[in-house]
């Protein structure tokens, strides 16, 4: 409560006077113009000592150390990419402008936004603009500069989308150390002291959050937001649309706040080639005019050298009947934007890429996860599809595994009769067994997210409880061999013919005793095979490497590997650990009620069938890349949504400046441009 109180005398202490008349940086190069000034710092030691608090927590310990200085490469490697897709140094630096309104002192000549920032004795920093102004620019600006220039003690700035963040549900440090865990690879890694290294970067200040989107948290959540903001001591670069925040009814405690406040034509003559002069010289004469008030958004003014390098003359934007007004001007570029973008490439066409697009923006989701993509689907659809693509797999193995074996027993055209039946029978009975499993995964909530770990012999755990994993097995294997001993007994009981009849002398009461004795007898084995491999899997698991598949594609990727590994791993080790487990719980039972009757050779069809449902089952029911697969990969482009070369399709429009990345996400490049597409 202290640091509550602190932030709320903070904002009660004589405030700046006025505002500046402005102060500009450039994006790309941080020049502040001399003539104008900042405010007048306002501030007293204590005030200062308080809040450098955040930089004394930071532990200096190796491990966390070096994370740290991993995280930061990979965050300068990502905002170095996004700043060339974006085109900022095409031709050269788009500048971004700025006047401050409270808590900044005087400046100078070659400050940088991050230089501007490393000065405020509060380590906040609020960026407030209109839509399209360049906040998001300026905030990838800040974390290449703060990295570039980064020492050993010094936090790393990550960049947060705050679209994703409840206030009411979490508070600011578990949801940072939510998307740190649920973006970047690695962060679930113990260390010294039991904490996962994502908790330990967030409670040790070892993380600059970079939080970028205030406006775009939920409405009525705003007030919520900030005063949790305010009662934490983290610091933070916050970016907001000017009314959201406005409106408010507390500012940030402790920050200090500058306002986007637009493009100049002299800023767009060196950013603009020759060609477009007519219409610098109209917007020079018309400095309120309608143009000059278009193009005066860095967003804006990207769109219109995009759109207007190609065929159509930048004169064109002159004509006042074609665009009388601003809105029909932005319409215009907006609209032509994606067209523009994609017309010399020769593996999309124009009309399908903008469709494709168009529901990309119409899911209603400003991040484009690619685990979360199948979501979009309705939840009957989504169980029905596990139901058909696990009944189908099972099915053809079955058959294919269990052909030789009645072949041999009762010859060939008999033995594909029986092995094509229990296929069909056994493959929509484990189908309806794995949807039911995944419909209460989707009921309750449970989103599959990527994973995180592989397997190792050596290396650090994860920490992930190996009671907990033996449990599941034990539970999840006497489930489904209890399932098993009434199916065997069911086919004997309704197809006599195929699978052996059941003598005429069994009563119903002998059957019953028959199938529940089937059902222990199977499910005693399934649960031993099933806790000892989940046991075996939790015991080598190791997290990934921080620096490894940071990018959507690249963590789509590793989990396809990493899912396909585990898949090859289970099956021989649920078909060894079932063979293992079958002869020690027959011994037991043969003690018991005398000798059992056993073919070797079903035992081990048996074994290598539970091996590979396990594995199919696993792949489509627990694994994100397997829920992508069959819900998103296959469906979509069945249904015309999507290419079939999706991944390729979300990078190339990445690569053109269509969509940006965020963490593990994609996103549109602006929400002004996602809103549009929506609706055409």
């Amino acid at each position: 409560m202290a640091l509550c109180l602190l932030g709320d005398q903070a904002r009660n202490r004589p405030s700046v006077a006025g505002w500046t008349r402005g102060a500009a940086i450039r994006d790309a190069g941080g020049v502040t113009e001399p003539s104008k000034q900042f405010p007048i710092r306002a501030t007293t030691s204590g005030f200062d000592s308080v809040l450098k608090l955040g930089a004394a927590q930071r532990r200096d310990t190796g491990l966390v150390n070096s994370q740290a200085r991993k995280l930061a490469e990979t965050m300068h490697r990502r905002c170095r990419r996004e700043e060339e897709n974006r085109g900022l140094y095409d031709p050269g630096p788009l500048t971004v402008r700025w006047r401050a309104r409270t808590g900044l002192g005087s400046g100078k000549e070659g400050d940088t936004i991050a230089d501007v920032y490393r000065n405020l004795p509060g380590e906040r920093l609020v960026v407030l603009g209109e839509p399209g102004s360049g906040k998001t620019m300026l905030a990838i600006r800040f974390v290449q500069e703060f990295v570039r220039h980064r020492v050993a003690s010094d936090p790393v700035p990550v960049i947060f989308s705050l679209a994703s963040w409840d206030p009411a549900r979490l508070g600011l440090r578990d949801w940072l150390v939510e998307r740190l865990l649920r973006d970047h690879t690695g962060m679930d890694a113990q260390v010294p002291g039991g904490a996962s290294l994502a908790v330990e970067l967030v409670e040790d200040g070892w993380i600059l959050p970079v939080l970028d989107g205030f406006d775009e948290i939920a409405s009525g959540l705003h007030d919520r937001a900030l005063e949790k903001l305010s009662c934490s001591n983290l610091p933070c670069l916050l970016t907001s649309r000017l009314g959201e925040y406005e409106n408010a009814s507390r500012p940030l405690g402790r920050s200090a706040a500058i306002e986007l406040t637009g493009v100049t034509a002299a800023d767009l003559s060196a950013y603009l080639p020759g060609t477009w002069a007519p219409v610098l010289a109209e917007m020079e004469a018309r400095p309120d005019g309608r143009l000059a008030k278009v193009l005066r958004t860095p967003l804006m003014a990207s769109l219109a050298r995009k759109v207007h390098s190609g065929a159509e003359s930048p004169s064109a934007l002159l004509d006042a009947t074609r665009f009388p007004d601003e809105a029909a001007t932005e319409e215009h570029l907006l609209g032509a934007f994606v067209p523009a973008a994609y017309r010399d490439h020769r593996r999309w066409e124009t009309d399908d890429a903008r469709r494709w697009l168009g529901h990309l923006a119409r899911l209603g989701t400003r991040d484009l996860a690619w685990w979360e993509l199948g979501g979009a689907m309705s939840r009957l659809r989504r169980i029905a599809s596990v139901v058909v693509a696990v009944s189908l797999l099972t099915a053809l193995f079955d058959w294919m595994i269990y052909l030789p074996v009645y072949s041999a027993e009762t010859g060939l055209a008999r033995g594909v009769r029986t092995a094509l039946f229990e296929g069909v029978f056994m493959g929509s009975m484990v189908g309806i067994v794995f949807g039911l499993v995944y419909a209460v995964i989707t009921v309750r909530g449970h989103v599959v997210r990527p994973s995180r770990v592989r397997l190792r012999w050596r290396g650090p755990r994860t920490g992930r409880s190996l009671l907990g994993s033996v449990t599941i097995g034990l539970t999840g294997g006497f489930g489904a061999g209890a399932g098993y001993g009434v199916a065997t007994t069911s086919l004997r009981t309704l197809f006599g013919e195929l699978f052996g009849a059941i003598p005429d002398e069994v009563t119903t009461a002998d059957l019953l005793v028959m199938t529940l004795a089937n059902s222990i007898m199977w499910g005693l084995i399934f649960a031993v095979a099933g806790g000892l491999v989940l046991g075996l899997a939790a015991a080598f698991e190791s997290p990934l490497d921080i620096s490894r598949a940071f990018d959507p594609v690249g963590l789509l990727a590793e989990n396809r590997v990493t899912a396909l590994r585990q898949a090859a791993a289970l099956v021989p080790a649920v078909a060894l650990a079932f063979l293992l487990s079958s002869y020690v719980v027959v011994q037991l039972i043969e003690v018991v009620v005398g000798v059992l009757d056993w073919r070797p050779l079903a035992l081990l069809a048996i074994g290598a069938i539970s091996g590979c449902v396990a594995a199919l089952g696993y792949l489509v029911t627990f694994t994100a890349w397997g829920q992508w697969l069959i819900l998103a990969r296959f469906w979509w482009p069945m249904t015309g949504r999507m290419p079939w070369a999706m991944v390729a399709f979300l990078e190339d429009a990445y690569e053109l400046g269509v969509l940006r990345q965020s963490g593990a996400n994609y996103q549109f490049r602006h929400e002004r441009l996602r809103d549009h597409l929506a609706r055409h």
